[in-house]
């Protein structure tokens, strides 16, 4: 077996060529746009994207039908997760994604937090089997 500085071991290509073509070069969405939280959620609109739209933004759509949270969405994808928040931006910014922003703590205190009693249950339960 050859070495492929291409490969990264894992069968993915290494290079970091790819995420600068994937993003037109870019390190950052909208100029105006702040980089999207990666425990921030979202999902497909629905709309249909143009025939000429590349690859990565229809796997983000498909993969987006529910609730994600941008780190999700870049494990399904093996993409970087700064790649993935360019891309995410720009298909917010076409409507075809909505993002809504994580909870802050003093909100999710003032909301009642139904989840904090499930996530306290879970975490328990981990701590049991550690």
């Amino acid at each position: 077996m050859t070495w492929d500085p291409q490969q990264d071991g894992s069968g993915r290509d290494a290079s970091p060529v790819r995420p600068y073509v994937i993003t037109g070069g870019r390190a950052a969405g909208a100029a105006d746009a702040e980089p999207l939280p990666l425990e921030a959620l979202v999902v497909a609109t629905g709309l249909p994207l143009p025939p000429q739209t590349q690859p990565e933004y229809r796997r983000i759509t498909d993969r987006c039908r529910g609730l994600l949270s941008v780190a999700e969405v870049s494990a399904h994808l093996e993409l970087s997760p700064g790649v993935v928040q360019v891309l995410l931006s720009d298909l917010i910014a076409a409507g075809h994604i909505q993002a809504r922003p994580p909870l802050t703590t003093s909100e999710s205190t003032a909301a009642g937090d139904p989840y904090r009693d499930v996530l306290g249950k879970v975490l328990h339960g981990l701590e049991n089997r550690l």
